[in-house]
């Protein structure tokens, strides 16, 4: 619902449009009366109707230059689910407001269509905005939530949309200038605003209205570029049809318009580049290459299309010669000399920053002379004979230029028809879930079995030990990946470099299902194309590099992988730059590799350094700076340091909440991570909170078989079981189901979790039924892992136990004397496990009465877990309590010996 002071204001707004000039301020100033604030409230409508280029407008500029728009009789709706807080933007296609969403409780920027649009071309055009918007998905571009209609008064359909709102948002040009920044801030904030058309483009689209008012700065610095309500695709034909009838008019800001829209001739991804050259001009001198604010339309578009304008640096000082030659050559008159899209003027400013040499050059003499022709035909035909020979050689330049041109234009053309072949097969292999068909493959045959009349749960039990994921993972890799791989070869020999993408996104693929060594050569194959192709320094070629060196990592190749990686980082940044998001990712890259070779504190100052970069260079939320994020917390969970993982996950946890939603599996995988580091801080019920919400939300979009449901629920389980829950060993018992269902009974995650139930057995006092389970278990996983694995291990520990509850000591003790020579053969330097094995070996000794042992073994276990734990710890107070115990025993064996004073010692410290 709609605020009443709202729509009182908005109802004397719409009559008030109906009226002229002095009739008009009467009319306000008279149903207003004394109420200020409600005359200014439609004092700021009606003067955002007059304005063309307001915030948020998307005008169309037809001959008459803007009749038609002031005379709209505008309305304002209820729209269900929001409620309007106040008007941000009135233009000629739609009404801006800021509202508020009831569920998910949110602000957002409520864009409601003029009712007298809804049957006019218009229309056409709010909608493929909508559409154009929900698939543009990147931080730097203000994200569509909801599209739908609403009826009017009269019962007529009126298109809204609402999306995310920009809070304390400024235009680019007006946020540098009111924060005073320097010109490395205003570049930064520039490189961010062509990422995010760049991802526009990558969909096919562009934008062809970009200004400073559609380009907004939020109040944390952050870019949003808002507004493709005139945007044009560059897909299919009939896409373009549709849109065929806006070509005779004039979309887009004059100041901002390329020479090509002002004769309505096609636009493509340069038009969008001139448009960024002019904000970039703007933002770097103060002012516009044209001021055209005052200016006729055909006389704009004379200035445009034929008027140079002035170098930036006559315009403001200290202007450096490369970056003005960037934004020339953006502005460029001439398309074809532009760069080609945002993403090569953004590579171009990294560069200039980089201080290393840009792309970009001067007009030839040769060019400047066909253009100098071109302007002055007259004088050049009345001219000399010098004229005429250099006239001679241009025309002939110039059709061979002609030639040149097509021939680019063609092969622009097969380029982009290649990169969507290949973003085909990516999306196609990508969206392969080896769990999902595993589990799929066993219903399936459970199923045929029961209809062909044996019984449900013995057709169940007959695969119980099928680790179904495997055999789907083999059916894949056989039926799909080869296939793929020998198809690629063979269809696209002639082709090499589509061939070359089209062998790494498989490669990716196979790496990505746990095929690093399948993958390998598949690699090999794509990286020798591109090195022969296009050599050793290109994109091309060092994008293969770092994915070779990460694949090498995977394989455990790590100082393949290191030497690999630091030689592609130090190439990126040579030829792109040390900002440029490419170099960035090596630098990721290699900081992983560093991680899994155990050199914890240099790949912690890797990522965070590269952390702070993306944060500088691309902001908070783009996708990259989110995985540096997670690395940080990573590292730091791997150091230990509880305190620096915690605060990487919480604010990781928050930003994906609000970019994501609380349904994306990225979101639900920090939420366990974070509940983890909650355990082991001891903040229980935070985690159990975080544990829960998490496996709510991958039961709902994952399923409850799925290897990440799994893996979270065994996780709260366990801390449920830790918290003496009554819900744990359920739980538990039903992850345990679960993991037999899809992974077998046999393999290591489903003995693992079968280990825990058997501890907890332990822990209850359940002796004989955990002595069954874990007798079963280690002889499956002698079998399976080996006798000296960590998880059988631990098994043995808790199978001594078992069997001390049992008071069946001598075979108690044969065990725990295994588990602790195995596990300091396994881990020396693991003093925390080990300790805690020689507890339960202490224990064992204590039964078998050979208490001076027990004694020696005892007290350095509790020595370890006091230096590595604290006295307060559980762990050590149970080793704690081994030693009251001990010297008890001991006491009543030999009562005049002094054991009943150390047991009497050890017992008061178990006091809280």
């Amino acid at each position: 619902m709609i605020d009443e002071r709202v729509k009182k204001a908005h109802a004397i707004f719409v009559e008030a449009l109906s009226r002229e000039g002095a009739d008009r301020d009467a009319f306000v100033a008279d149903v207003c009366a004394d109420d200020e604030s409600l005359r200014g409230e439609v004092n700021r409508l009606l003067g955002a109707v007059e304005r063309s280029t307001d915030f948020l407008e998307s005008p169309a500029i037809s001959g008459d230059h803007g009749t038609g728009v002031t005379k709209t009789r505008l309305s304002i709706h209820d729209v269900p689910g929001y409620r309007v807080l106040r008007t941000l933007g009135v233009g000629g296609m739609a009404s801006v407001y800021e509202a508020e969403q009831a569920h998910p409780r949110r602000l957002v920027a409520l864009k409601v269509m003029h009712r007298s649009l809804t049957e006019t071309s218009a229309l056409q055009r709010f909608r493929f905005e909508t559409e154009t918007l929900a698939r543009l998905k990147h931080p730097g571009i203000a994200q569509i939530h909801e599209a739908g209609t609403v009826d009017d008064d009269a019962g007529r359909p009126v298109p809204f949309f609402t999306m995310e709102l920009v809070e304390g948002a400024q235009p680019i040009t007006g946020y540098a200038a009111d924060a005073n920044t320097d010109l490395r801030t205003r570049l930064d904030m520039f490189v961010a605003v062509c990422e995010a058309v760049r991802c526009g483009h990558n969909a096919g689209v562009i934008h062809r209205d970009l200004k400073p008012s559609n380009v907004l700065v939020d109040k944390s610095g952050a870019i949003k570029v808002i507004d493709f309500g005139i945007a044009r695709t560059l897909g299919p034909v009939e896409s373009r049809i549709t849109l065929e009838s806006e070509r005779e008019k004039l979309i887009g800001t004059l100041n901002y318009m390329s020479p090509e829209q002002c004769v309505g001739d096609d636009v493509d991804t340069r038009t969008d580049v001139y448009a960024l050259g002019v904000m970039l001009y703007e933002l770097v001198t103060g002012k516009l290459p044209h001021d055209l604010s005052k200016t006729s339309i055909p006389e704009a578009a004379r200035v445009i299309q034929s008027v140079a304008p002035a170098r930036p640096s006559t315009v403001a000082k200290d202007i450096p010669g490369d970056l003005e030659l960037i934004i020339m050559t953006a502005i460029d008159k001439d398309r074809e000399r532009r760069y080609p899209s945002a993403a090569e003027l953004a590579a171009d400013i990294r560069r200039f920053v980089a201080n290393v040499p840009i792309q970009a050059r001067p007009p030839t003499m040769l060019y400047q002379a066909r253009k100098f022709a071109q302007r002055h035909r007259a004088l050049v035909t009345g001219g000399a004979l010098m004229v005429v020979v250099l006239i001679a050689a241009v025309v002939v330049t110039t059709r061979m230029a002609i030639v040149a041109n097509r021939a680019r234009e063609a092969a622009e053309r097969r380029e982009l028809e290649l990169k969507r072949v290949a973003e085909f097969q990516r999306s196609q292999l990508s969206g392969i879930d080896v769990a999902a068909m595993g589990q799929r493959l066993r219903d399936t045959l459970v199923e045929k079995l029961s209809a062909d009349g044996m019984a449900s749960h013995e057709a169940e039990g007959l695969f119980e030990s099928v680790n179904f994921p495997s055999v789907a993972l083999t059916l894949i890799e056989e039926n799909v990946l080869e296939r793929s791989r020998a198809a690629i070869n063979e269809r696209f020999a002639d082709q090499p470099l589509l061939r070359a993408r089209l062998l790494q996104t498989l490669a990716g693929t196979m790496g990505a299902l746990g095929l690093p060594d399948r993958a390998e050569p598949v690699l090999q194959d794509a990286l020798a194309i591109r090195r022969a192709e296009l050599g050793e320094d290109s994109p091309e070629t060092l994008e293969s590099l770092q994915m070779m060196g990460m694949l090498l990592g995977e394989l455990g190749r790590y100082d393949e992988a290191l030497k690999l990686l630091e030689d592609t980082y130090e190439r990126r940044k040579r030829v792109l730059g040390p900002d440029d998001p490419d170099t960035l990712s090596t630098a990721n890259s290699l900081g992983g590799v560093i991680r899994y070779m155990g050199r914890f504190e240099e790949a912690q100052a890797i990522w965070e350094a590269t952390l702070a970069t993306r944060r500088r260079v691309l902001g908070d939320d783009h996708p990259e700076t989110l995985i540096s994020l997670n690395n940080v917390g990573v590292i730091h969970a791997y150091q230990g340091d509880l305190d620096g993982a915690e605060v990487a996950w919480r604010e990781l946890l928050e930003r994906r909440r609000r970019l994501e939603g609380e349904d994306h599996p990225r979101f639900q995988n920090v939420l366990t991570n974070l509940g983890l580091v909650l355990v082991e801080r001891g903040k229980l019920e935070e985690a159990r909170t975080l544990l829960e919400e998490s496996l709510d939300g991958l039961l709902k979009t994952k399923g409850e078989d799925h290897p990440s449901t799994l893996s979270t629920m065994t996780s709260l389980a366990e801390l449920l079981i830790d918290m003496k829950d009554e819900d744990g060993e359920p739980l538990l018992r039903r992850c345990i189901d679960g993991r037999t269902k899809v992974l077998g009974a046999d393999h290591p995650d489903t003995l693992r979790v079968r280990a825990r139930l058997a501890a907890w057995l332990v822990q209850q006092g359940d002796f004989e039924q955990a002595a069954d389970e874990l007798g079963e278990l280690l002889a499956t996983q002698r079998e399976r892992l080996g006798s000296d694995h960590g998880d059988t291990i631990e098994s043995m520990h808790y199978l001594s136990l078992a069997l001390l509850g049992l008071n069946r000591p001598a075979d108690a003790e044969a065990l725990a004397n295994e588990c602790v020579e195995r596990s300091q053969k396994l881990a020396p330097d693991a003093k925390t496990p080990n300790a805690m094995f020689k507890v339960g070996w202490g224990r064992s000794l204590v039964g078998l009465k050979r208490f001076a042992q027990a004694e020696t073994v005892l007290l350095e276990s509790h020595r370890d877990l006091a230096d590595g734990l604290g006295l307060d710890d559980p762990r050590t107070r149970e080793s704690t309590k081994a030693l009251a115990d001990l010297y008890s025993a001991w006491d009543q064996a030999e009562p005049d010996a002094g054991h009943d004073a150390q047991a009497a010692t050890w017992q008061a410290q178990l006091q809280p």
